[in-house]
């Protein structure tokens, strides 16, 4: 290639990689934690959790209709919301829910 071209395609290519930065694909949920969204989900244990993503905490509803507000913790990868009483941790549809004095029960979004 010659350097005359080089140097008109060089601009070009770094436009066009530069278009390529928007990914038109939604957001996984953990991503998506940052605006308020809802799942719910379907634990091993036979219980449910509906949860409420805050931008900074997790209101999460059980089954038995009690409310915990977990805050948002830094995960390596995935989600990590606790409190003192419980955790929830979580990377796609997968979750482990745990409350203190219970076993960790795994759970699917619906």
């Amino acid at each position: 290639m010659h350097a005359r071209n080089a140097l008109f395609l060089a601009p070009l290519v770094a436009l066009a990689l530069t278009g390529c930065a928007g990914d038109p694909r939604p957001a996984p949920p953990q991503a998506a934690a940052a605006a308020t969204s809802t799942a719910r989900y379907a634990c091993d244990d036979g219980g449910f959790l509906s949860i409420r993503f805050l931008p900074d905490a997790a209101a999460v509803t059980m089954v038995d209709g009690s409310t915990a507000t977990l805050a948002r913790r830094a995960a390596a990868s995935g989600l990590w919301y606790a409190s003192g009483d419980f955790e929830l941790r979580g990377s796609g549809d997968v979750a482990v829910w745990t409350a203190r004095g219970s076993r960790p029960t795994s759970c699917l979004a619906t």
